[in-house]
C-alpha cells in the first residue's frame, strides 16, 4: 500500500494553475520537523514537495496561506522527466489525495466593520460551481462532562 502522511508547514504562499489539459493544479512544499534531535540538540526539518490537483488544488490554493500548519494524505510517486536543457532528472514527491489546514496565519487588522461578525470565511466556490469546504478555524470547545446520576440501577 502506498499511503503517505504528512503534518507541517506550507512553505510558500500556493498558486492554482492549470494543466495543458485544463485541470487545476498547484505545486508547493510542506516543511515536516523530525521528532528525534540532532547531535545539536536542534529538530531537523525535511521539506517534502507536493502537488495537489482538482478540487484540492483550489482548496489549497483558496485557504492556504505561507506558515500555515496542515497535514496532507496522499500517495508518493516519483517521476523521471527531461527538463529545459535537456537532462533527464528525477522528482519524488507527495500526490495529495486530501487536506486538512489547522491553521492560519491571523489577517492584518481591519475595522470591524470590513471583517465581519464571522469566526470562519463563507466557503468558496470552485469555477465549475461546487462549493469547497472553509478551513478549520479554531478547535471546538472544551466540553463539559455529563454528570451522572447517583440512583444508578445496578
Amino acid at each position: 500500500m502506498n499511503k503517505v502522511i504528512l503534518t507541517g508547514n506550507l512553505v510558500r504562499e500556493p498558486e492554482l494553475q492549470q494543466s495543458a489539459g485544463g485541470k487545476n493544479v498547484t505545486s508547493n512544499s510542506i516543511a515536516v520537523r523530525r521528532d528525534m534531535k540532532d547531535e545539536n540538540g536542534e529538530y531537523p526539518t525535511d521539506f517534502v514537495n507536493f502537488v495537489a490537483w482538482g478540487q484540492q488544488a483550489e482548496y489549497i490554493a483558496t485557504y492556504g496561506h505561507k506558515g500555515d500548519r496542515m497535514e496532507l494524505c496522499g500517495r508518493w510517486q516519483t517521476r523521471t522527466f527531461t527538463d529545459r536543457n535537456g537532462n533527464n532528472r528525477r522528482a519524488d514527491e507527495c500526490i495529495v489525495e486530501h487536506v486538512t489546514i489547522f491553521s492560519r496565519q491571523e489577517p492584518q487588522k481591519a475595522p470591524a466593520a470590513e471583517r465581519g461578525s464571522a469566526t470562519a470565511p463563507a466557503p468558496a466556490k470552485t469555477e465549475s460551481g461546487t462549493q469547497l469546504a472553509a478551513p478549520m478555524m479554531k478547535p471546538r470547545p472544551a466540553q463539559t462532562p455529563k454528570t451522572i446520576d447517583d440512583d444508578l440501577p445496578f
